[in-house]
């Protein structure tokens, strides 16, 4: 009997041992890779802009105000013609208090190129005399403007028939010039003839009577104007005495 109550009494011992002692869990060989934490946030101040990162200002264009195109207006009434001379060809006649946009001057400013209507494609530009503008004045400041060139004047004329009691016809001769298209002949300042060539035959003429003076005129002519002209005169006593 004491001996089965001395194991009961060992047997309580040992339950009580062993409630004291907990069980422990064993460690994984393979250990876990820990996760990577964020970095603590901070803030790094930007590095200031160095001259050279400096935007320069875009530079604003210079606009240069365009001159008003010079204007004038005529003191007289004028002719306007192909070129600046009398030479040329009549274009318009225009009349005292018309007004013009001046597009060019000749070399020596006596003539100015002008225009009615800048913006007109039909408004021809044409030359009027400086002396005819109310102001004729600071023309120096315009360039000098481009035209056509009229024909050299022939060199010389002649009438060799022009003696009294010759019966044969008039022959004016003169020397033809390298740009004039035609010649235009005068006899007493009355065109007789428009030809190519340097010799006219005037069968024209008085059968008899006093001694008539004949002057002869002529001028090589192109496109745009007559160059200046040279003339002869001769007595005619008519077709035999």
């Amino acid at each position: 009997m004491k001996k089965s109550i001395f194991l009961l009494l060992v047997s309580i011992l040992m339950l009580s041992a062993c409630s004291a002692n907990p069980t422990r869990t064993a460690r994984s060989t393979h250990p876990e890779t820990p996760t990577a934490q964020p970095p603590a946030s901070t803030s790094t101040p930007k590095p200031a802009a160095s001259p050279t990162d400096t935007e320069e200002p875009t530079e604003e264009p210079t606009i240069t105000p365009t001159a008003a195109p010079a204007t004038a207006k005529l003191a007289e009434d004028a002719i306007c013609r192909l070129g600046p001379s009398e030479n040329y060809y009549k274009l318009y006649s225009y009349f005292k208090g018309d007004a013009f946009i001046l597009n060019g001057r000749n070399e020596d400013s006596t003539w100015v190129l002008v225009k009615e209507n800048q913006s007109d494609d039909l408004s021809l530009s044409c030359w009027v005399p400086a002396s005819a503008l109310e102001n004729p004045g600071g023309l120096a400041g315009l360039s000098v403007a481009k035209y056509e060139l009229l024909p050299p004047a022939p060199s010389a004329i002649t009438a060799p028939n022009g003696v009294c009691g010759n019966n044969r016809p008039m022959v004016v001769e003169w020397s033809p010039v390298v740009d004039g298209i035609e010649y235009r002949l005068y006899r007493n300042w009355k065109a007789v003839s428009t030809q190519t060539g340097g010799k006219y035959y005037d069968v024209d003429m008085p059968d008899k009577g006093k001694a008539v003076v004949f002057t002869y005129m002529v001028q090589a002519i192109n496109d745009y104007g007559t160059s200046p002209s040279i003339a002869v005169s001769v007595t005619y006593c008519g077709k035999g005495k």
